[in-house]
């Protein structure tokens, strides 16, 4: 083997409410709870939800500052969304809206990409996440 190869295993989010984002992302995206643990160190609550291949981590951590309101602005560093594949985009914004959720971008096509579509909304803590439908064939 050359050079290193990878495959996400998780992200991590900061969140002001583990057990409200814990029930959104079971209750609105199909997460499974994983385990939760604490971090004695820092203080922090912590749970690991699981959906396939994909995991999260949340941390609330007491007296966490929010993120500022221009943290997904692309003009300044630092983590924009996080990207969830799907099969067939539209069936999944479909049921996505029947659970409440918003989308803040209808679905396009994704320039110069032979029909990769995709599109946006926010969880409850206003995090933006991507649907993304590859293009088939």
């Amino acid at each position: 083997m050359t050079g290193l190869q990878f495959s996400m295993h998780h992200f991590g989010l900061s969140v002001p409410d583990l057990d409200a984002t814990v029930a959104w992302y079971t209750g609105t995206l199909d997460f499974e709870l994983e385990s939760t643990y604490g971090i004695a160190a820092l203080p922090a609550r912590v749970a690991f939800l699981r959906h396939g291949n994909v995991r999260v981590e949340l941390f609330e951590v007491g007296g966490a500052a929010p993120a500022p309101e221009n943290a997904q602005d692309l003009r300044v560093h630092g983590l924009k969304h996080v990207a969830l594949a799907v099969d067939d985009l539209g069936a999944a914004r479909d049921l996505l809206r029947t659970r409440g959720v918003e989308f803040v971008s209808e679905p396009a096509v994704v320039p110069d990409s032979g029909g990769d579509r995709y599109a946006f909304f926010r969880d409850n803590n206003g995090l933006l996440i991507e649907l993304f439908e590859p293009r088939r064939g």
